[in-house]
């Protein structure tokens, strides 16, 4: 079985080719990552799961020596410099940290998100922030010396950004900001928040037709922000999970991201990044590392006089999960490519690798540890963890049902895109051939082949008069997940 890393290069290296990043570089930063995940994070996983993180006083406190991971990540191996551009200390590679993101959280879920969401507070102040924002805290997140949090839903409003409750009001030379945010992830460990809030002007206005929305840089010690309560959650125990209280919070006007009243088109193209980076990255960092475990589970399991992994049912469990790894890894890689050449396509392909990874990631570890019995319903077992840790990815940056409706199939009702049919990506014969060592792989695939194998809908979209093509995956089609088929049929 090949490693993670060595399947990550596999899909990693036409995009970091294109973009000039050298094979050496690529290789050394995904290697000293994952030998790091492996011999710092994954071993003290399960125990920092029972101990878990709580926040006491208003201060946030770790699982013991979580937060030394964190800081080594910058300072050890320089991680936290790749998503920064160079121009503030950082090494302006933001693909190469978007896998290093899925090596993470195949190690521990917790420092797997709070990875992504510091990426989504680099680029936010990156492309949008004042130039003394910009010297004040990238070098910081650069070095790993600060962590980033979004800080984005509230009780009543989370997908929907235009319900947000919280207040901005220009006063002088600042802003004040009042109201409160759940569900923040990191809340209290994290230096700084990126705050989405209304403009006190439109605070009254019905929420569908308000257009004037700020987004802020908040530092954690701003007077008027107070970490309240960390949730008691399913999963991700080792990572707060925060309600933030803003009371008269006094923000200068000069941590005010991009034009005052454009706050939700801001946070929008923030959020595509989350969705490749949280949504792709992490949750097949998850399935891949439940595979890996629940694979050498089954080879090692006899029933009926042989291994499990034998029962053609259960080979075909994992000949549909190896597929789903290998079709999101190549997702969300690309997604990241497009975002780092700008390319108008990127939102649409960063939506369906979104939906595609996260369904895939939940059904596939439901699947999974369903082999385990009675083992897998224990807290000894891995993936009992896993299973507890991947459910947010379904509804976290998005739930799924909201990006299909608002997102994916809005962009097909105003495109009108032509459905070009059936369709495989070239190297996806490669997939098959790579994987025939494996005697399980092989003998499941049989004259099977096409049951198996990675299909797509190729649809072609016109953009500035140049057509391009945005492939949907079959399974969300077939699934129901996605079916805009139906969606043409009954419009």
């Amino acid at each position: 079985m090949r490693s993670q890393v060595d399947e990550i290069k596999k899909y990693l290296k036409p995009w970091t080719d294109k973009l000039g990043i050298s094979s050496h570089e690529m290789g050394m930063t995904l290697d000293t990552t994952y030998e790091f995940t492996e011999k710092e994070i994954r071993p003290k996983s399960m125990e920092w799961d029972k101990e878990g993180a709580k926040i006491e006083d208003g201060v946030c406190k770790l699982p013991t020596g979580m937060e030394d991971i964190y800081r080594r990540l910058g300072e050890e191996i320089g991680l936290t410099l790749l998503p920064v551009p160079e121009t503030y200390g950082g090494d302006g590679k933001p693909i190469l940290y978007t896998a290093c993101i899925e090596i993470l959280s195949g190690g521990e879920a917790s420092i797997g998100v709070g990875s992504a969401v510091n990426a989504t507070t680099i680029d936010m102040i990156s492309k949008y922030g004042t130039e003394e924002a910009k010297e004040e805290y990238l070098p910081k997140l650069a070095m790993g010396k600060i962590y980033g949090s979004i800080a984005l839903t509230e009780a009543d409003a989370g997908s929907d950004l235009r319900a947000c409750g919280t207040t901005s009001e220009l006063v002088g030379d600042s802003y004040i900001l009042n109201g409160s945010k759940i569900f923040i992830t990191n809340g209290g460990f994290s230096g700084l928040y990126i705050v989405h809030t209304v403009d006190k002007e439109d605070e009254d206005t019905p929420p569908r037709e308000r257009a004037k929305f700020n987004v802020f840089i908040v530092s954690k010690d701003t007077k008027g922000l107070e970490f309240v309560r960390n949730e008691e959650k399913l999963g991700w125990h080792t990572s707060p999970t925060t309600q933030l209280s803003f009371d008269n919070c006094v923000v200068p006007k000069n941590h005010l991201l991009g034009e005052r009243f454009n706050g939700l088109k801001q946070y929008f193209w923030g959020l595509c990044g989350g969705r490749y980076n949280f949504g792709g990255a992490w949750s097949i960092g998850l399935l891949d590392a439940a595979y890996r475990e629940a694979l050498e589970y089954s080879k090692n399991r006899i029933t009926f006089d042989k291994q499990i992994i034998y029962h053609p049912e259960i080979s075909k469990k994992f000949v549909k999960i190896v597929r789903d790894i290998s079709m999101g890894r190549q997702k969300y890689l690309y997604a990241a490519y497009l975002r780092e050449v700008n390319d108008p396509l990127s939102v649409l392909e960063a939506t369906v690798t979104k939906v595609f990874c996260t369904e895939a990631a939940v059904r596939g570890v439901l699947d999974l540890i369903r082999l385990f019995g009675c083992i897998g319903y224990t807290k000894e077992c891995l993936l009992e963890k896993i299973y507890r840790d991947v459910y947010p990815a379904v509804i976290g940056e998005g739930a799924t049902e909201v990006l299909v409706s608002e997102v994916i199939i809005d962009t097909i009702k105003k495109k009108n895109p032509i459905n070009k049919g059936t369709a495989t990506l070239p190297n996806f014969e490669n997939f098959v051939q790579e994987y025939l060592d494996e005697d399980y792989f092989r003998q499941t695939l049989g004259k099977n082949r096409k049951r198996f194998v990675p299909q797509y809908e190729a649809l072609s979209f016109q953009y500035d008069n140049e057509e391009k093509e945005v492939m949907i995956p079959k399974q969300l089609i077939e699934s129901d997940v996605l079916d805009w088929k139906l969606y043409h049929i009954f419009t």
